[in-house]
């Protein structure tokens, strides 16, 4: 039998992934992330990074990661890959949802989950590997 739900995040949801990932989870394998376009102007006297606004999840935006090539040796720095949200990040949670349930209840679970690095973790390899190549 086979059961398929929708999950609805919400941005402040999916501003924690990146807030977790880039802060913490994530930072063995991934070097850098740039925002590259937003529909959203950030304000320039908040001194949060790009990631840590909570209105920037409300509209599109294209951010690159650099970070290690998983085809490389470790550490090599070689990859780097240019994203979309919410297109890209929409289909690498949706790998998560499928592959990696457990982790992604975490996430889909506002009031009750408890996500923590490693499922940021988990959430960005799948958004921006494809998979949970690393760890």
């Amino acid at each position: 039998m086979e059961i398929k739900t929708t999950s609805k995040l919400s941005a402040k949801a999916i501003g924690y992934i990146f807030c977790g990932a880039f802060e913490g989870g994530s930072n063995y394998w991934m070097q850098s992330a740039d925002l590259v376009t937003s529909e959203h102007t950030l304000d320039p006297n908040n001194n949060l990074v790009w990631w840590g606004h909570d209105e920037l999840y409300e509209k599109p935006f294209t951010f690159e990661v650099g970070y290690d090539d998983p085809d490389q040796e470790e550490g090599n720095g070689e990859g780097r890959k240019t994203l979309s949200y919410p297109d890209d990040v929409q289909k690498g949670l949706q790998i998560m949802a499928e592959k990696y349930p457990s982790h992604f209840a975490e996430l889909a679970d506002e009031e009750n989950g408890n996500p923590d690095a490693i499922t940021y973790d988990v959430a960005m390899q799948c958004i921006i590997l494809g998979d949970l190549v690393y760890g």
